[in-house]
């Protein structure tokens, strides 16, 4: 559990709402597991290696399905994870 409020270690951007996206959330959790356990994740599927910024909380990856007809299709995402102003809480937004 001491992972998981562990205070980050990158420098965290401030969260605006212009950049809301499509899909966001807001945790508690620190930014330091979330990028580490996305990244364990990836690994157990067989994703691609993802590209993790060295100074900040953004992670650029490829999820790779294929269909019926064996046909594949490729989704590049990014998550980055931002500040929540005056609160104890971040955006994670993809």
């Amino acid at each position: 559990m001491e992972r998981l409020t562990k205070k980050p270690t990158k420098k965290l951007d401030k969260y605006h709402d212009h950049f809301m996206s499509a899909t966001q959330f807001f945790t508690t959790y620190s930014p330091d597991a979330l990028v580490e356990d996305l990244v364990k994740y990836l690994e157990n599927e067989d994703q691609d290696e993802p590209v993790v910024h060295k100074d900040k909380y953004k992670v650029t990856f490829t999820i790779t399905e294929y269909d019926e007809s064996r046909k594949n299709h490729v989704t590049k995402i990014r998550m980055r994870i931002s500040q929540v102003e005056d609160q104890e809480k971040y955006a994670v937004q993809f």
